[in-house]
């Protein structure tokens, strides 16, 4: 499982995160992580038109993407948006009743489920024990992604 926080005033909180010129996508990787993401440049314009339509609520979803080689090369291409909570809390809780109908759904119609983003309001940008409990239960597969965003530095 890898996990991966985006905060717009620091940027990217990974060691190492490039793209070549003229490239459609940047490689994302970890210090002693072997798994490599490639981001799709199109996935990040899509979704930052989401985010900045919710400034005041989280939103989340799922990550769509493929197995690029066995060696532990994935990309995130797509993303598909779940609804948010019934409640009236401002944070988005990733499992709900919904989320396998919506693996099932995004998995027929778009691709292989690779993990879940979801936006972060709070200060101190992190997965809740709420997150975590989700990825244990729907998401073991070692090459599974976790994108956390806090979309206003």
């Amino acid at each position: 499982m890898v996990l991966c926080f985006v905060d717009p005033g620091v940027g990217m909180s990974s060691p190492s995160s490039k793209s070549a010129p003229g490239s459609k996508s940047f490689l994302w990787t970890f210090p002693e992580c072997p798994l490599r993401i490639h981001v799709n440049l199109q996935f990040v314009e899509s979704l930052r038109k989401i985010l900045n339509s919710a400034a005041d609520h989280e939103v989340g979803g799922l990550l769509i993407g493929k197995d690029l080689s066995r060696n532990g090369d994935i990309e995130v291409s797509d993303y598909f948006q779940l609804p948010p909570a019934p409640e009236s809390s401002p944070n988005f809780v990733i499992c709900s009743d919904l989320l396998a109908q919506s693996i099932k759904s995004a998995s027929a119609v778009q691709g292989r489920v690779i993990g879940f983003y979801r936006t972060h309001l709070e200060q101190r940008i992190q997965l809740r024990p709420k997150d975590l409990e989700c990825a244990r239960s729907n998401f073991s597969d070692p090459m599974n992604v976790f994108l956390v965003i806090r979309p206003h530095g």
